[in-house]
């Protein structure tokens, strides 16, 4: 043991060493670079590639079928009163009750191969110090003379103690940290989703009040109705689509069967479908933009031809609603694409193993057998929180890890909730009349 730590520490002074040759061959050997040194900038090109990339489309059109759409297009289009996230009530017995869907009932098989794990450790260890295997005393509990190198290894694990406990706060701090910038990602994610729906609403708010109507009965004319009724139904394929685009559970409306659905399902026409097949210049997965552009330039025709009224404040008004549709549409590929750099989560991630790899070790010369329990409540809680974290970084489940977790936005509910607001602001505005005074 001696002789194993003096080479540790040789070995860890010849990685700090500067000037020696010892030292640039072990980093060489062990691609370790000093931080003091700067290497020649590379001039190749860097690539990243994403390690769980979305499903092909061309796959999912040879795979998927047509009750799959047909679900996820009903789910869409269906109206009803759901909740974009699962609500909860500020009481200790209901949170109880929902023990079966929280990330302390996903950490459980973890903790219980800890437990098993550290149990088989705490009688492996209590037969090499004593020679028995009545490993539910303490360790200092016997009577008998241990044998010469028990101090040894109990020295071992109490040193090995006080660096877990100083791991301890660190780890405890840089979890709890994660948990919270995590958090922000969701909330911030929310925001974003939620300011799509609204912009669209605002656009059917200006529109349904501003479109020319028939002179005394003050309802909507021909022109207007007909220009009313195409928007309503180019912005809910415009949000279908891209909704599509991140979220992987309603990817597959974006292959070829999936656009003939929609258009059974009166989502798009034919001729719209058709001139969305032509642009092969656009991506499947970007379609939604021409979309976008469809509607705006119907706008501007509109007002062109006087259908849409107001003077060039209005034309502004309705510009900075599209620009800004369209930056919260890019906004939410940014968010999900840089969620967090992979260097901080990877050392999370080690970090955590790595402290609840050492706490039977750390545990043992303290608590005996009971390093057994405190493994299994440390891991339980420790692996949740981290559980929770990963939740929040994806708040559309496109990793499919927590289908049925309660952290998950339901983005069924934007669409159908954006599709009722347009209707009820079109029918809300469908007869002004100017009264003068009261």
């Amino acid at each position: 043991v001696c002789r194993l730590s003096w080479l540790s520490a040789l070995l860890f002074l010849c990685l700090l060493s500067e000037n020696t040759v010892e030292a640039s061959s072990f980093a060489s050997i062990f691609g370790v670079r000093h931080p003091g040194r700067r290497s020649k900038p590379s001039t190749q090109r860097l690539y990243y590639s994403d390690p769980n990339p979305d499903p092909d489309l061309n796959d999912l059109e040879d795979s998927v079928t047509t009750e799959e759409i047909d679900q996820v297009l009903n789910e869409l289009l269906t109206p009803n009163g759901s909740l974009i996230t699962n609500p909860y009530v500020p009481s200790r017995r209901w949170l109880y009750q929902q023990w079966s869907d929280s990330v302390l009932a996903q950490s459980i098989p973890r903790a219980a191969w800890n437990m098993w794990g550290t149990t088989l450790f705490c009688v492996l260890l209590r037969f090499i110090l004593y020679g028995e295997l009545d490993f539910v005393q303490m360790p200092g509990a016997m009577e008998k003379s241990p044998p010469l190198h028990m101090p040894v290894l109990l020295e071992i694990f109490q040193c090995i103690n006080v660096i877990w406990k100083s791991m301890s706060t660190l780890t405890t701090f840089l979890l709890v940290f994660f948990v919270s910038q995590s958090f922000s990602f969701w909330r911030s994610t929310h925001e974003v989703a939620r300011g799509i729906q609204g912009h669209i609403d605002d656009l059917h708010l200006l529109l349904a009040t501003h479109v020319s109507r028939r002179r005394g009965a003050g309802d909507y004319s021909s022109e207007a109705q007909f220009f009313l009724q195409d928007l309503t139904s180019k912005l809910k394929a415009y949000h279908i689509c891209m909704w599509a685009t991140h979220a992987r559970r309603f990817r597959i409306l974006l292959t070829d069967k999936g656009f003939s659905r929609m258009v059974a399902k009166g989502v798009l026409t034919i001729k719209e479908k058709e001139a969305l097949d032509r642009q092969l210049g656009v991506p499947r997965d970007r379609k939604h933009y021409i979309l976008l552009e469809w509607i705006l330039f119907n706008c501007k025709e509109a007002r062109r031809r006087k259908i849409i009224d107001g003077e060039s404040g209005m034309e502004q008004a309705i510009l900075s609603k599209f620009c800004a549709l369209r930056d919260c549409s890019a906004q939410m590929k940014a968010k999900i694409s840089t969620r967090t750099p992979l260097p901080y989560i990877h050392l999370v991630q080690i970090l955590l193993d790595f402290f609840l790899m050492l706490a039977p070790l750390a545990q043992f010369s303290e608590l005996g057998i009971f390093t057994v329990l405190s493994s299994g409540v440390l891991t339980l809680f420790y692996s949740a929180l981290f559980s929770l974290a990963t939740i929040f970084l994806d708040p559309f489940d496109n990793e499919g890890d927590f289908r049925d977790g309660y952290a998950l936005m339901d983005l069924a509910v934007l669409v159908r909730e954006s599709d009722f607001s347009s209707t009820l602001l079109m029918k809300a505005a469908s007869i002004l009349k100017w009264r003068g005074r009261r």
